[in-house]
């Protein structure tokens, strides 16, 4: 009994959890947290594929994302303006554009300094390969 009376409170003893629940408890807290930390990375790269981020252009209030072609398919044709180029790590850079032969540059847009890649507007031509883009480009123009 203690001064005031009362009795001392007895310190239950919990039983505890059998191992196979505390396996299963740290393995789905495992894959939380490595969803938690590769998310941004996914999310931030366009969720593309090999793990790589794309870049980004911005011209004349819109928005294009690099996607690799054929540079043999790239016919350019005439000098469009200047835009933004930004992602990766690197810094946003001013850019020489060129519109690409058949295909409008509402839908894509070409660099100057590089023939292997074409900025393309979000969306357009989802899913078609580096071999196949040129002409998806040019049927998405109406060419």
């Amino acid at each position: 009994m203690s001064s005031n009376g009362s009795t001392p409170n007895r310190a239950r003893r919990r039983r505890p959890l059998p191992r196979r629940a505390r396996l299963v408890v740290g393995g789905v807290s495992a894959i939380v947290i490595a969803v938690v930390l590769v998310a941004p990375v996914v999310l931030d790269s366009g969720g593309s594929k090999g793990g790589q981020c794309a870049q980004t252009l911005a011209f004349a209030g819109e928005k294009y994302v690099a996607r690799a072609v054929k540079s043999s398919d790239v016919k350019e044709l005439r000098t469009l303006g200047v835009g933004v180029s930004s992602g990766c790590g690197f810094a946003a850079q001013n850019v020489d554009l060129l519109s690409l032969d058949g295909v409008q540059p509402a839908v894509a847009v070409g660099l100057v300094a590089d023939q292997s890649a074409v900025y393309v507007r979000p969306g357009v031509c989802a899913g078609v390969g580096a071999d196949a883009l040129m002409a998806c480009l040019e049927r998405r123009s109406g060419h």
